[in-house]
């Protein structure tokens, strides 16, 4: 995986905001095991959030005196009675629980078990709370935070926590792409989405310019595998695929993000995608990192700011074939 630590930023729509009068500093984990399994505790609570069963990582606030590491690894002993190593920051969410009138900054780790001890939790873990320890697959994590979003405490954890799994998750099963001194190289899929005449594309919050949905394809997985679970994982909607439109060779010079100042290459498969009516309406606006998802009419598409260049200046070819059209962008090299 490559990418800088996520920075996030999410507000409560759950409860209205009167006012927020202290802020909470917190260490998280994401922490998993020999065998991949990951870590989480489940709480029953009844208390100004309502009611509710949820899943959370581990963590909590961080102590006069200590820093992130010595927080993170404290907490864990505490709550799961695991000594890690602590591998990286996955990066810190800024939320709010504005009916307790606190603003959270959680800052997330990922951490690998070495070994498991005594928990030493609170007394409010304990008989408020009733923490559970969870081991739970990747795929049984995600569905896990999507059960419990039938409470609104529930919702607000897990926009802030699906993110940071889903990072966790690419972390830990590479992207097909690697850095050199100068160098930059990806392996990725594009989807072609269009309904009512608008293509689907995401407005990047790095510079002024739109891009096709998808993303690196992971060792050992195929196009066509990727470009389902990259347009799920990004827009909500799960689609099949019509055909492989367009192979490109992309060569150009990074100017913005994590590739500033790179000589970059990138070999890109793009898929049509079939996108059922149903499907459609589960559309996201915003991509789990915070960009904007946008529809853009076709008829139109010249007056925008698209990457690759190649996608507008061709789009009607593009469209109007069922060939596979491939592709060699260096203008911009």
């Amino acid at each position: 995986m490559i990418g800088k630590e996520l920075k996030l930023e999410f507000k409560d729509n759950e409860w209205p905001l009167e006012e927020i009068t202290h802020d909470r500093n917190i260490a998280r984990a994401i922490v998993f095991d020999d065998e991949g399994c990951f870590y989480f505790v489940r709480a029953d609570r009844d208390d100004a959030f309502g009611k509710a069963t949820h899943i959370e990582t581990p963590g909590g606030g961080v102590e006069s005196g200590e820093d992130l590491e010595e927080a993170i690894r404290r907490e864990l002993s505490e709550e799961l009675g695991a000594e890690v190593d602590v591998l990286c920051k996955i990066g810190s969410v800024s939320d709010y629980y504005n009916v307790i009138k606190r603003h959270n900054i959680s800052n997330y780790f990922l951490c690998k078990v070495k070994s498991w001890g005594d928990k030493h939790m609170t007394e409010d873990e304990i008989n408020d709370f009733h923490l559970a320890t969870l081991k739970l697959t990747y795929d049984e994590a995600v569905a896990e935070y999507e059960k419990h979003k039938d409470s609104s405490i529930g919702r607000l954890i897990a926009q802030r926590e699906l993110p940071i799994l889903k990072r966790a998750g690419k972390l830990l099963n590479p992207d097909c792409g690697f850095l050199r001194p100068t160098k930059y190289f990806r392996f990725r899929t594009g989807a072609i989405v269009i309904s009512d005449g608008k293509m689907l594309f995401v407005k990047s919050k790095a510079a002024d310019y739109n891009y096709m949905i998808g993303g690196a394809v992971k060792m050992c997985e195929t196009t066509e595998t990727c470009i389902v679970r990259e347009l799920e994982e990004e827009s909500g909607m799960h689609a099949t695929i019509d055909r492989l439109a367009i192979v490109c060779e992309n060569f150009f010079n990074g100017k913005d993000g994590v590739i500033d100042g790179y000589d970059c290459h990138t070999i890109e498969f793009y898929y049509r995608m079939n996108v059922t009516p149903e499907e459609l309406t589960k559309c996201k606006t915003v991509t789990d990192d915070g960009e904007d998802l946008v529809w853009l009419p076709v008829d139109e598409i010249e007056k925008f700011n698209i990457k690759p260049t190649f996608i507008k200046e061709r789009l009607g070819e593009f469209l109007n074939t069922k060939e596979i059209i491939h592709v060699i962008e260096e203008r911009d090299r």
